[in-house]
């Protein structure tokens, strides 16, 4: 009996969730987003229409939690059960990725601003007025230039730092630590301390040590030169640690006996890494690589935070131009939507040429 009251209340649950979620979805897309009460964090949050959307995502949760544990239990037998568990997680699915990704790619083929979007319908014209503008072009060849600089940086030195880490000794657990930390900072933190690292005007942390040396201060965000570099290297620094860890996770994965048995057969340690770990670990480094690839062509806060763009155009992004016409200049909404689809088409296409050219080495 005490089953059959759970399986009510999780089936009732996603219901719920379900009916909320859309509910709040649809009160958002008819009235617009509200205005949130000045009367603190309880009150904005049971004042403004995101409520029902927020007792969605919780009820939705709670339901799954409660299907899982009838499950366990024995008490599945239904097929529709688990059809019901998962609607809650594909609706909030449909409604903030799937909608979104539509939504934006029908706005490309409209000219209008925030306020109204679809002012006047022109077709492919914001794709040729795009593919004229210098801007977006530099912007494109930045972002090609910082993904493919990145990428390979990341994944070399997160390889290099988790074959230093792998072995077992006591400031591992230290330096494990002191690497993941700067995972942990928003990004925008990251590059507001990185700014006044590099500093130029008032003499930042790394020209003054380099004045110590003799050496003249360097212009580092505010020369067209060295400016994408410096964006590199502190996008290097925040997410070497991460990927580090995943790489650290696979190596310890896989079996001593392997090891044992290489060196009994004399195996330097190259050989041990490129016939046993690095086909081991290609998963994880697949994986790695596709993330990388995304997160890449996805850069902004740290861009716009540093150099918003500058100097001139050099560190213009595709991401950055999609943020000021869609939102800076008016009546340019479906100029930054057609731009915004060019870059997911181009996530797309990259994943897609990976998984054609790369799945077949990777040893599952």
């Amino acid at each position: 009996m005490k089953r059959m009251r759970v399986k009510f209340l999780a089936v009732s649950g996603s219901v719920l969730s379900v009916l909320l979620l859309l509910g709040g979805a649809l009160l958002i897309k008819i009235a617009g987003i509200s205005d949130i009460p000045q009367a603190g964090f309880p009150g904005a949050l049971l004042g403004g229409r995101y409520f029902l959307i927020i007792l969605g995502v919780v009820l939705g949760v709670a339901s799954t939690c409660l299907g899982s544990t009838a499950v366990e239990g024995g008490l599945q037998k239904k097929r529709y059960f688990p059809y019901l568990l998962i609607a809650p997680a594909m609706v909030f699915l449909l409604i903030f990725v799937v909608y979104p990704i539509l939504n934006v790619l029908f706005l490309s083929f409209f000219r209008g601003s925030v306020q109204n979007p679809t002012k006047e319908f022109v077709g492919l014209k914001n794709y040729i007025a795009l593919s004229e503008k210098s801007q977006f072009i530099v912007s494109v060849k930045n972002t090609f230039f910082y993904a493919a600089i990145f990428v390979t940086l990341v994944i070399v030195c997160s390889l290099l730092m988790a074959l230093w880490l792998f072995d077992d000794r006591k400031i591992n657990k230290f330096s494990q630590t002191a690497v993941f930390t700067p995972h942990l900072i928003a990004t925008v933190s990251c590059a507001f301390i990185w700014r006044w690292i590099m500093d130029f005007n008032d003499y930042g942390v790394l020209n003054t040590v380099l004045s110590l040396f003799g050496i003249s201060p360097v212009p580092w965000l505010e020369s067209s030169k060295t400016a994408m570099w410096a964006i590199i290297v502190m996008n290097v620094w925040k997410n070497i640690g991460y990927y580090t860890l995943i790489l650290i996770a696979a190596m310890k994965n896989i079996p001593a006996e392997i090891f044992e048995a290489a060196v009994l057969d004399n195996a330097s340690r190259t050989k041990r890494f490129f016939k046993i770990i690095l086909p081991m670990i290609s998963p994880q480094l697949f994986v790695t690589l596709i993330l990388l690839t995304i997160g890449s062509f996805n850069v902004f806060d740290s861009v716009n935070a540093m150099t918003a763009g500058g100097p001139g155009s050099s560190t213009e992004v595709i991401a950055r131009f999609i943020y000021l016409f869609a939102f800076g200049n008016v009546n340019s909404l479906g100029l930054g939507c057609s731009a915004a689809v060019f870059l997911m088409s181009i996530q797309l296409v990259l994943t897609a040429a990976y998984f054609k050219l790369l799945a077949r080495r990777v040893h599952y």
